[in-house]
């Protein structure tokens, strides 16, 4: 609903109603949207660098499992993988908005997850590789944005791996 709804909104507007669920019960996350959302417009570097903190800290918050027990309690969050995955799309669309507003006319945007990409994605997901093991093998990705396309892609979670420092 997020990408019909980005079409006809303002810059960053998305991603503002987005957090509004998250503003009492995760506070960080809602600030950080709010920074993002100030400087649309104002200089697209900041914009950026805010908007990468976000998804970095927003990750960070929906992967601890005590954040996910709260969400799960407070009637606002009937499905809070819904709005896990609807606060992960409009930060993408927020980060689209911002690279075709900084690319010039002639450019064509992609956004880099080519289907040769998305279908290593899949395949190294599904063999249980972590999202730092497959950012490192597509490269030019974070392992953020892998966690990011693998939620928006419906990818089933995992646990996570013995020892490792992900999460």
């Amino acid at each position: 609903m997020t990408h019909e709804i980005g079409r006809e909104l303002p810059g960053g507007s998305v991603l503002l109603i987005a957090a509004s669920p998250f503003r009492d019960d995760c506070p960080w996350v809602y600030e950080l949207a709010l920074d993002v959302f100030r400087g649309i417009g104002t200089d697209d570097r900041t914009s950026k660098e805010a908007l990468n903190r976000l998804e970095h800290v927003f990750v960070a918050t929906m992967e601890h499992p005590i954040m996910r027990d709260v969400l799960r309690g407070r009637d606002r969050f009937t499905d809070p993988e819904l709005m896990i995955i609807t606060m992960h799309r409009a930060i993408q669309n927020t980060r689209d908005q911002l690279l075709r507003r900084s690319n010039s006319a002639d450019e064509r945007v992609t956004s880099g997850w080519t289907e040769e990409r998305l279908t290593g994605l899949r395949e190294m997901w599904e063999d249980g590789k972590t999202a730092s093991q497959i950012a490192e093998a597509l490269g030019n990705v974070s392992r953020n944005a892998v966690i990011g396309k693998a939620l928006r892609l419906g990818l089933i979670s995992r646990p996570k791996p013995e020892g490792s420092e992900e999460g």
